[in-house]
């Protein structure tokens, strides 16, 4: 539910999140191993990808990247840049964010989400990836330029 604040956030979520309070949980260390730790290598990335940041205002799309020479050059595994896609979606004057990873075969998989009623699911779709309307990904060998046009074109449509 990112910290109880995105759409599936309901009255379940919060009666779940009570009975483990009332178990035991330790909100404080919970909340800081998922959102926050963050190792320094990592943090030097995120400098990185909020740089590249580009803005598309006609689409209220921010789209950023992270390429292969990158893992190495901050000593870091792909898997700890996952939370990177909630960086660039901070944007105030957006409304999706697209994080584009480069893969070791030069493909790309693509990271959406959505802060209003656009369904970034079936912009994945044309991808053939999937998820839910308001978080989804993809996989592509499309470059970066053609994925970025696609994904406006979706956007277009749907606005």
């Amino acid at each position: 539910t990112g910290r109880f604040q995105y759409s599936n956030t309901d009255y379940e979520v919060f009666q779940i999140a009570s009975k483990l309070m009332n178990s035991g949980a330790e909100l404080t260390k919970i909340s800081d191993n998922i959102y926050g730790s963050i190792p320094m290598n990592a943090m030097k990335l995120q400098s990185e990808v909020l740089n590249r940041i580009n803005l598309f205002e006609e689409e209220s799309l921010v789209v950023s990247y992270i390429l292969q020479d990158d893992y190495q050059t901050f000593n870091i595994e792909s898997s700890e840049t996952d939370f990177l896609i909630d960086s660039i979606r901070l944007v105030k004057e957006s409304t999706v964010a697209l994080l584009l990873k480069e893969q070791e075969d030069k493909t790309f998989k693509g990271s959406l989400r959505s802060r209003t009623h656009l369904d970034v699911q079936k912009i994945a779709s044309l991808f053939g990836g999937g998820g839910h309307k308001a978080a989804s990904g993809f996989s592509t060998s499309l470059s970066m330029e053609e994925i970025t046009t696609k994904v406006r074109n979706a956007i277009r449509l749907q606005t």
